[in-house]
Parts: C-alpha cells; structure tokens; sequence
C-alpha cells in the first residue's frame, strides 16, 4: 500500500499519489476551499515530490472548476472514468480532447483511468479501467516517477499487449526521443482470444493518422515513419461502436512553452 490522498471539494475533486500527511488546514465539510487556499497546499506538497492528479474533469456535478490552477503544476489528469454510469454523457471523451489541446501547446500530462463509481446509475466493476505503470515493484519513487514521464498505458475490458517500437527496441509510453530525424515506428496491437475487436488509432499532434482494425486473438502492426518536425504521437482503442478502451500515452520530442497559463485557458480552446 502507497501513501496518497484525495481531496474532494464542491467544485473538483484531485489525487496527491505520495502524500504522506493529512492536510488537516483544507479539510472542512462547508463550503469548498478558496483557489488561495488549495495554492498553498498543492505547492507544499509538491515541493515535497508528490505528484497532482485532476480527477474526472468534466463529470457534472464533480467537474474541476478552478480555473486559475497552472496548467504547469499538472502531472496527470483522469481521462478515462467510471465509464459504466448511465449519466457519464461526454465526460471522456472530453478529457481526451483536453489532453490533446495540453500536449498541442507544449504541456506533458499524463492520462490516467479511473474505477471508482460516484452515482448509483454506475455498474462499476472493480479495476476497470486498467491503469498500467511501467515502474519497479514495490516501489513508491519508480510509480510516481514513471506517472510523472508519462510511462502509462490505460485499458477498458480488454486482455491485450501493446508495444511502440522502433528498429525492434521497444520504446515506452510517454518516451522523449529527442531532437532526432524521421523515425520509423510500429504500433503494434495483440488482442486475445476473450477480448472484442476494437480499432487501433494512430493520433499525431491531436490528428488521426491512421486506423487499424484488431481481430480477437490477431496482432496487428501500423507501421509509420514519425517527421522531425512533429512534436507528439500517441496510440488510443476504440471498439465498434467508437467507444473509448484504451489510451496510450504520447511519444514526444521534447517540450515548449505555449499560449496557455491556467486551467480556464485551456477551457476557453476547448469550447471553441
């Protein structure tokens, strides 16, 4: 078991994955904290190599509304949540394009999933979605340091293995490759036997590139060269009825400082 904590308020809820302390000064069963208030707390923890998760961004009524958060202070945010309540709505598929707008101008969140269940419409069902870290077992510094680089696979009812490569190393999600030239990669997908089919896309720079589609008990590669020029590209999994079950995170070069500051800016994009 790993020290954390969740701290839920009226107008969003976030996970400090490493807290070893209660943060006895915001607790309160009124009102939600004042934006001053959480400033305070987030930047001890974080000084002190805990990490900030936003949780379930747009699900209504627990949706993150301070907007004045630095986008900067970020390390993962939920993108795939109780996916089995009846009164989700758009709620992922939001998060997704959120992510998308992050990485675009330069910021490196990770994805991460969530199974907990918040109404009584939801048949949650434990563990699902999957999260997967690439990190040492057992170990709290090597989890929150590969959520913190992005090393993080999500799947939804799905019994499958995902790999990028390239000239037959395996690269891990969220992997800075560097200001190199093209590069020649696979995106390779084995679905097994007990799995439904789903479709393997290629997103680039918030773009689809290309599409596959993955047969149960079939492997199948996309292969693509990767330009220069390009700053991110990621793998998600959609079945037939282009539902979300699966989220891969990017692999990147690099980052850069965009337009963006804090939380309401990136709203702002995503409503346009």
């Amino acid at each position: 078991m790993f020290p954390g904590y969740e701290l839920t308020t009226k107008i969003g809820h976030f996970n400090v994955p490493g807290l070893r302390f209660i943060p006895e000064g915001v607790i309160s069963k009124g009102p939600a904290p004042a934006w001053s208030d959480l400033e305070k707390f987030i930047k001890d923890f974080r000084g002190n190599g805990a990490l900030l998760s936003i949780n379930h961004p747009f699900m209504v009524p627990w949706q993150w509304q301070y907007n004045d958060l630095p986008l900067s202070w970020i390390d993962s945010i939920e993108i795939i949540t109780d996916p089995y309540d009846k009164n989700l709505g758009d709620a992922n598929e939001k998060a997704f394009a959120l992510i998308d707008i992050l990485w675009n101008d330069g910021y490196r969140i990770t994805g991460i999933g969530g199974s907990d269940t918040h109404t009584k419409y939801s048949n949650s069902q434990l563990a699902q979605p999957v999260t997967k870290v690439f990190a040492k077992t057992g170990s709290l510094s090597s989890i929150l340091n590969s959520v913190k680089n992005h090393s993080v696979e999500i799947f939804l009812d799905l019994e499958c293995d995902f790999n990028y490569t390239s000239d037959g190393i395996t690269i891990l999600p969220g992997t800075d490759v560097g200001n190199c030239n093209d590069l020649d990669l696979e995106f390779s997908l084995a679905l097994k036997d007990e799995s439904e089919q789903v479709v393997l896309k290629v997103i680039e720079n918030g773009i689809l590139v290309e599409e596959k589609n993955v047969l149960p008990g079939d492997r199948a590669v996309i292969k693509r060269v990767w330009k220069g020029d390009s700053n991110w590209i990621r793998c998600e999994l959609r079945d037939n009825r282009n539902k979300i079950r699966g989220y891969i995170n990017p692999l990147h070069r690099g980052s850069h400082k965009g337009a963006l500051k804090v939380w309401g800016d990136a709203l702002e994009l995503l409503e346009k």
